[in-house]
């Protein structure tokens, strides 16, 4: 199998990011009727603004120059545990690249880039119907899931 690269992603991905954003989606059945904002947040993630602390990161997992999965990382101030929390909002490896140790290899750039940024913690959360969750991917890689803790979403 081909070597896989990871690294942080730039304008000029862009048009390749939204065509695994678009697959991906489809594959958990969402439809698209809200492609102009896809490109919005494409461009938003491709494109950050420098000057000060880095607030988020789109890293990209290629081989063969064929992008195979991606992970966005956030910096969320905390100041209770004393520093800031790397969230991870999203890691997806495309569906016929799984089982490969793309997503190992995600999680230990992760957290190089987390450590390199002085963050304190990884945080993801997990649908527990998703694959990642029923295969005990995250505990695996030392996560520990926090049962005390209910997880509340509002829609907008």
């Amino acid at each position: 199998m081909e070597e896989l690269t990871i690294r942080n992603a730039g304008p000029s991905d862009q048009q390749n990011f939204l065509k695994i954003l678009r697959l991906i989606r489809e594959e958990m059945g969402h439809d698209s009727n809200d492609e102009g904002h896809l490109e919005e947040l494409t461009h938003l993630l491709c494109t950050p603004a420098y000057g000060g602390p880095r607030h988020h990161w789109l890293l990209l997992a290629e081989r063969a120059d064929e992008l195979v999965g991606y992970c966005t990382l956030h910096r969320v101030p905390m100041p209770i545990v004393g520093g800031s929390e790397a969230y991870i909002s999203d890691l997806f490896i495309r569906s016929d690249q799984r089982g490969h140790d793309i997503g190992h290899h995600m999680i230990d750039y992760v957290e190089s880039v987390a450590k390199e940024e002085g963050l304190v913690r990884l945080h993801v959360i997990n649908r527990r119907d998703r694959e990642s969750h029923q295969r005990s991917f995250y505990p695996k890689l030392g996560f520990r899931e926090r049962v005390e803790t209910a997880d509340f979403v509002r829609p907008l």
